[in-house]
């Protein structure tokens, strides 16, 4: 199977990016990717499958650490296909994945959009094995994680990853809680 693509971004929108790769163009179910611009080079690690209705879906991720993971949760978790494990993806990071697994926080995965009470309980009792030696990423240790959690709260408000991406593109390298770069992200939004 193919590992990843190396492109040029032709298109985009809030769930699927057009990767030009000479002059081939692959269009992309994407999960969280941040500084996303036409024309602009980017790499994808990916995910193929296969159903008889749409035929090939291309899952794509920014690491490929999202893209094994994206792996086993449709492998090993009964009842999640690959745009709900995509979601869950774009909601939480991989280590806020682990922590809420390892640590047994079933209403975390409830915030993911297609996803309520019996399947946030079914992805913990089954990725526990899995989840036992990965790193977590528990509440908000770092930078990066208050954005995480500033992004997923805004998901969960409905915005699409592009409005949110776009409102928190001047924010990345200040130091804010989660608190601050919501509401910072919320009055860009309601411009």
């Amino acid at each position: 199977m193919i590992n990843h693509l190396d492109g040029t971004i032709e298109d985009f929108d809030d769930e699927v990016i057009v990767l030009n790769v000479n002059g081939i163009g692959f269009e992309v179910l994407v999960g969280r990717v941040s500084g996303v611009e036409i024309g602009k080079s980017l790499r994808l690690y990916t995910v193929w499958r296969f159903n008889s209705e749409d035929g090939y879906t291309i899952f794509g991720f920014e690491t490929p650490q999202e893209s094994k993971l994206f792996k086993t949760i449709t492998s090993k978790v009964s009842g999640v296909g690959g745009k709900t494990a995509l979601s869950l993806l774009k909601t939480l990071t991989p280590g806020q994945i682990a922590d809420a697994v390892i640590h047994e926080k079933a209403h975390v995965f409830r915030a993911v959009s297609g996803i309520g009470p019996k399947m946030s309980e079914r992805i913990v009792l089954e990725l526990r094995d899995v989840m036992a030696g990965m790193p977590v990423q528990p509440g908000s240790v770092g930078k990066s994680d208050e954005i995480d959690e500033a992004r997923a709260a805004l998901r969960a408000l409905g915005f699409s990853i592009g409005e949110i991406e776009k409102a928190l593109d001047g924010i990345k390298g200040k130091s804010a809680s989660s608190e601050e770069i919501i509401k910072h992200a919320l009055s860009r939004l309601s411009k």
